[in-house]
């Protein structure tokens, strides 16, 4: 997947947001609908055409990636940057390993940040307030 695909289908969704629910769980229908869209505006795809399938599946790594990294973003031990990460520095490093050791899911963000965070933070359910 190239990043311009993955706003693509992050922004599809978002127009289909109303059909996922509370919970913002697609139906199957909607991924399939984000496979054809996505394949009429990118017909020159390096890889593969883009399937439900494989829609469903990118659409469940950035929910992890998302919850990833607002787990990074919630510890004060770190800050964080949407195109560089952590920034893990000589000072910051020991306490990047202690972290990555526990959430090894975080190595990747150490010098790479997540470009779709908000985007996909709106496509999060939110928890009820009362």
């Amino acid at each position: 997947w190239e990043l311009e695909e993955e706003r693509e289908l992050i922004s599809f969704l978002v127009t289909h947001k109303s059909e996922a629910g509370d919970t913002m769980n697609f139906k199957s229908s909607v991924f399939s609908d984000a496979a054809i869209h996505l394949n009429r505006m990118y017909p020159a795809q390096k890889c593969a055409p883009k399937s439900q399938s494989s829609c469903k599946t990118k659409w469940s790594n950035l929910k992890k990636t998302y919850n990833t990294v607002k787990n990074i973003k919630s510890l004060s031990s770190f800050a964080w940057s949407e195109e560089h990460g952590v920034g893990v520095t000589p000072e910051t490093s020991g306490a990047w390993d202690a972290h990555t050791k526990v959430h090894p899911q975080s190595k990747p963000f150490a010098h790479k940040g997540f470009l779709h965070f908000h985007a996909v933070e709106a496509l999060m359910p939110t928890a009820a307030r009362g």
